[in-house]
């Protein structure tokens, strides 16, 4: 859901590092001389057969890195790793919600608190190919309230809002499984090599383009455009598996997920335009006094700034872009959530 307050999901750092095993391919290949690049395609024949050798190449690292991967989440999982091992209110609470949206089919996915080789305070919330990941401080926070629930004393409306929170973040890392998104995002990686290399390639070969269309497609093979198609895709995956939590989740649940975005933890531009410079500490030196001067008026234009972006929806899905580049922007999910609460609530009305 997030990383590391931008909380990576653990497939976004598979992805991230096989995409950027394909840029070391891609760079390596740029820095070669030409002497060196020519015995390649000595090797390899013309520039087609170049880019099939470099997608088979890139084809078994990421088969490589899958398998790894699904060996350590799902053959090597140990009973240590289950929430149950140590969080049983969790854990009943998760039984709960099973039972709850039978629909995501929670009962056929593990909940786990980490995984083989990392140490169980590094999880983020996250999913892989049957498992579901929540980070520590989520899981205590859990156990506690629901624990509390189970002795039937009275939560708070704040508690409330944390479970449901984190109901929310369960049924989008569900949506991710239920829609088997690791394995597409294995597939995406070597069909996005495989376009762009091979595919520009038999461009060049068979319409032979001149001028800057040749220039244009040549440049298709990399960096840049297999990191806009790959981090465009896995933003797309992450919208439907948002698109699974609204229509799988009840309108608390929905309520809760807005707070998850509408933080500054998550949201840097979050309530900005309320936001006001508090004054310095007061210095009886001339020249700190010129310094805090100085200061106060480029933080000045900054906080403008930054209200600018917030307020104009193209800056704002630009600052959101570079801010994140695996998921859509916080502002923008949270306004998918209330849509989906108002059809909720209209459907509620007519029934």
């Amino acid at each position: 859901m997030k990383l590391s307050l931008q909380k990576t999901t653990m497939s976004v750092l598979l992805s991230g590092l096989m995409f950027f095993g394909s840029s070391f391919l891609q760079a390596a290949q740029m820095q070669s001389s030409i002497q060196e690049f020519r015995k390649i395609q000595n090797i390899c024949g013309d520039g087609v057969n170049y880019a099939v050798t470099k997608t088979a190449v890139l084809a078994g690292v990421v088969s490589y890195l899958g398998a790894a991967v699904y060996e350590s989440t799902s053959i090597l999982a140990r009973e240590e790793y289950l929430v149950a091992s140590k969080y049983p209110d969790a854990q009943k609470w998760y039984e709960a919600l099973s039972k709850k949206y039978p629909d995501a089919h929670l009962e056929q996915k593990r909940f786990s608190q980490t995984m083989r080789g990392v140490r169980a305070n590094a999880i983020a919330w996250c999913s892989a190919f049957d498992a579901i990941y929540f980070p520590q401080a989520s899981l205590k926070e859990i156990n506690r309230l629901y624990k509390k629930k189970m002795k039937n004393k009275e939560l708070t409306q704040e508690e409330l809002t944390i479970l449901a929170k984190e109901e929310f973040i369960l049924l989008h890392e569900a949506g991710h499984i239920e829609h088997n998104d690791m394995w597409k995002r294995l597939v995406s990686i070597i069909g996005i090599e495989a376009i762009l290399s091979i595919g520009s390639q038999l461009y060049l070969k068979h319409i032979n383009p001149s001028g800057v269309q040749r220039t244009i497609v040549s440049h298709m093979d990399g960096f840049i455009p297999f990191f806009v198609a790959l981090f465009g895709y896995i933003r797309y995956q992450e919208a439907q598996a948002d698109n699974f939590a609204c229509q799988q989740g009840d309108i608390d649940a929905l309520k809760g997920g807005i707070t998850f975005f509408e933080d500054e933890d998550v949201d840097p531009l979050y309530g900005i335009e309320n936001k006001k410079l508090s004054p310095f500490i007061e210095t009886k030196s001339f020249i700190g006094g010129l310094m805090q001067r100085y200061a106060n008026y480029g933080d000045g234009i900054g906080l403008a700034l930054r209200k600018f972006i917030q307020r104009h929806s193209s800056t704002r899905w630009m600052y959101d872009y570079l801010h994140d580049f695996a998921h859509p922007g916080p502002s923008t999910r949270a306004q998918k959530i209330r849509n989906h609460i108002a059809e909720k609530e209209k459907s509620l009305v007519i029934a």
